[in-house]
């Protein structure tokens, strides 16, 4: 039995196999835009990851630099356990005031960037996480009794933080301080 080939056969053999060469190349440049895809979300975590880490080291520089060692240890030196006795001595020690307002700040700034998902509580649990709770817990009554003259926003940022830091803590206790 002899098949006779024709014009039109070959046509039809040709066309059938430019639509199969046509269908894998698509399909293997989808692959391709795929797998380029996932390596430019794979770059942008990384980048995010690096920029996450840059802004953290620069707000923990500030605290781990001589300076915020300094107000860290003075305000440790002068325990207080009142509202009258933090405005006692404020006002008697000038530099007190200022390490404290700078500690309070830090932490202000830290809530800020926690609250607005630009940190995360995680990172936040691993530097001196006992040191700010006991920071809070001491001065939590200083900072409602100074709320009710100046208004309930007054270092409600830090508020969030501790807040944010303390139930990181009770979702992970074997990490707790």
């Amino acid at each position: 039995m002899m098949v006779e080939v024709t014009y039109q056969m070959v046509l039809n053999t040709l066309q059938t196999t430019g639509l199969l060469i046509g269908i894998f190349y698509y399909i293997m440049v989808l692959r391709n835009q795929q797998k380029n895809q996932e390596i430019s979300l794979r770059n942008q975590e990384e980048t995010l990851k690096t920029r996450k880490y840059a802004i953290y080291k620069g707000v923990m520089d500030i605290i781990s630099s001589p300076y915020g060692t300094k107000a860290i240890l003075l305000i440790q030196d002068n325990p207080i356990s009142s509202y009258e006795e933090w405005r006692e001595l404020t006002n008697s020690n000038k530099e007190y005031f200022q390490a404290w307002i700078s500690v309070c700040h830090f932490l202000e700034i830290s809530g800020i960037y926690l609250k607005e998902s630009i940190m995360t509580i995680d990172m936040y649990a691993h530097y001196l996480p006992y040191w700010f709770l006991g920071f809070w817990r001491q001065n939590k009554p200083v900072i409602y009794k100074i709320r009710e003259s100046v208004g309930p926003s007054y270092f409600r940022n830090m508020e969030y933080y501790m807040d944010s830091l303390e139930k990181y803590f009770e979702e992970h206790p074997e990490l707790a301080p």
